[in-house]
């Protein structure tokens, strides 16, 4: 394997990415959108040379070893309930072609982790306490990229514990019929009473897709300044969408929402501020409106215009990136 680091890594993806396909370098990204690049940014495993794991063991091992790695996932790894892999700080972890974890994800007390191109399957969602599909718990500058992650026992993707500088981009969240309740999907910030969380948690959601089968938590935020921008919900039959719980500072713009029920949920009354602008909302029931003037990021991002949102994330949010990659690699 001739890949000696995440910047080639990068540079391939972007380099065998379809020729004139608009928004490509939205699609390929070559670094982190959003918070996920301030605090220093984020470079995951750094210089070192691509480590291929096809088994639960090896990928246990590399990612909690120490150090800096760039970790390939080939196939698939994981026997469900029982497969939590811990990841420590500094790693890269992308998945080629069809890769597949049945499991979870485990990142605390970490910093500087990249994840991208894997599909992540869970047990189904059912209200038993059990573990997301990927917990960040007391971690910052993570970077979540190109998932498809769906069916997450207690969720998909929870934020929590004081972390932050974190980026979701161009991954789907869904649930399939082995879910039988407790469907929700993306919790940041877990407790009302965590006043330690304030002035962390600090989020990015960009470009993602909540599809089939999410009841709620698109996101579900307390404390963070979490920006949600650039996302499509299509998740017919749900509760609602994004809720602002306490002290959560929000700017939900240039999102697209088709046949959704609550958009905005803003019943709690706790929150600091709502910032709703130039989103589109098609046969959607329920609040659409926010309430106060949230923060202003520091950072800036490239928006794909939300006539075209709808096409550009259905084709390329989830692990959608693998045979690119693949073909790089093997050249």
């Amino acid at each position: 394997m001739n890949i000696k680091n995440v910047f080639t890594l990068s540079f391939l993806l972007l380099s065998v990415s379809c020729r004139g396909e608009p928004y490509e370098n939205l699609i390929y990204l070559s670094s982190a959108p959003g918070w996920a690049s301030e605090n220093g940014g984020i470079s995951g495993g750094g210089q070192t040379p691509a480590i291929t794991v096809t088994t639960v063991e090896d990928f246990q091992k590399q990612a909690f070893s120490e150090g800096a790695k760039t970790i390939i996932i080939k196939g698939t790894i994981g026997e469900g309930l029982t497969t939590k892999i811990h990841v420590r700080s500094n790693k890269t972890i992308i998945g080629l072609e069809t890769s597949l974890l049945k499991g979870s994800i485990y990142i605390r007390d970490a910093n500087n982790i990249i994840i991208r191109n894997v599909t992540i399957q869970g047990p189904g969602a059912i209200d038993v306490d059990g573990p997301d599909c990927i917990t960040i718990d007391n971690s910052t500058n993570i970077w979540l990229d190109h998932l498809d992650v769906y069916d997450g026992q207690d969720g998909n993707v929870d934020i929590v514990n004081g972390s932050n500088y974190i980026t979701v981009s161009w991954c789907k969240f869904h649930y399939t019929s082995a879910s039988v309740d407790h469907k929700l999907s993306t919790l940041i910030g877990n407790s009302d009473e965590k006043i330690s969380d304030r002035g962390k948690l600090k989020t990015t959601l960009i470009y993602n897709w909540w599809a089939e089968g999410v009841e709620s938590r698109m996101p579900r935020v307390r404390f963070g300044q979490v920006h949600v921008l650039n996302n499509l919900y299509t998740s017919t039959g749900n509760s609602y969408c994004i809720l602002a719980g306490t002290e959560a500072d929000l700017r939900v713009e240039y999102n697209v929402f088709i046949d959704v029920n609550e958009p905005i949920h803003l019943s709690q009354k706790a929150f600091t501020a709502v910032t709703v602008q130039n989103n589109r909302f098609i046969s959607v029931k329920g609040n659409t409106s926010g309430e106060g003037i949230a923060f202003e990021p520091p950072y800036k991002v490239s928006i794909i215009p939300v006539n075209n949102l709808e096409e550009i994330v259905k084709k390329y949010a989830g692990a959608t990136i693998g045979d690119k990659l693949i073909s790089a690699i093997t050249q």
